[in-house]
């Protein structure tokens, strides 16, 4: 009798590396050009709730290990994810360092665990 063979389970990696997919809708570079940096990072976020979770996880396991990280490590971790899996599909995924502070409010402010992981320039003005 033929078994099929054995599964291997796939690490954290490879599925939080898949799960990055590139925006879905269309928008012109007028539009875009029209729109505040606020906007943009709205925009992006609608289309790409994948890396707003992968943040999150992420921030969480760094949480274990220490008290403050920095957004734009995040971002060079989640190109590199990103990278691996694009280099292989011939596929372009931006990930704009502009987002980096709004992604930082928004996990700070939604999940409650890392309310404080990363620092942001209102707090450095509050002398926090």
């Amino acid at each position: 009798m033929n078994q099929p063979p054995p599964q291997t389970q796939r690490t954290l990696f490879e599925r939080d590396r898949d799960e990055l997919v590139d925006p879905p809708a269309e928008i012109s570079a007028s539009e875009v050009r029209e729109m505040t940096a606020a906007e943009k990072f709205a925009w992006f976020h609608k289309n790409n709730p994948a890396v707003y979770a992968m943040l999150v996880r992420m921030a969480r396991r760094v949480r274990r290990y220490q008290l403050r990280w920095s957004m734009k490590g995040a971002f060079e971790v989640l190109r590199y994810m990103k990278g691996m899996r694009a280099s292989t599909r011939n596929e372009k995924f931006k990930l704009n360092n502009n987002y980096t502070p709004y992604y930082a409010r928004l996990i700070m402010k939604n999940e409650p665990d890392l309310a404080d992981l990363f620092r942001t320039r209102g707090d450095e003005e509050e002398g926090s």
